[in-house]
């Protein structure tokens, strides 16, 4: 889909530091990619959750971008061969699975950028 990534690979994962103030570490392959420090615990916790979800969002961004094209050709197929057609219909169903893959990549990211 694109080059190869210059970041540490993910996936990347929030922990909970022993601090005196909010503290958040981001680690990712084989050491800390990120410190994160904040007055809350819950908006430290909540920026390192976005900060360690950022490897699954680009290849949420990549799935979506790829699916999203195969939809609008196929849609368009749909369209030329006209409706009601058995092909239509194939090129119709196939628009609304790639729809699908691309929402479900872009749903995982929120989750773990949200912490669900």
């Amino acid at each position: 889909m694109t080059a190869e990534a210059k970041h540490t690979p993910g996936p990347w994962k929030a922990r909970k530091a022993t601090a005196s103030v909010p503290t958040f570490h981001v680690r990712g392959g084989t050491g800390t990619v990120a410190s994160v420090y904040g007055k809350t615990i819950e908006r430290t916790e909540a920026n390192a959750l976005l900060i360690a979800a950022a490897p699954e969002m680009v290849v949420a961004l990549q799935v979506a971008k790829k699916h999203y094209r195969l939809a609008i050709n196929a849609l368009g197929r749909s369209y030329r061969v006209g409706k009601g057609t058995a092909t239509a219909q194939k090129h119709r169903a196939d628009y609304e699975r790639h729809v699908e893959i691309a929402e479900q990549a872009i749903d995982a990211a929120i989750a773990k950028a949200e912490g669900r």
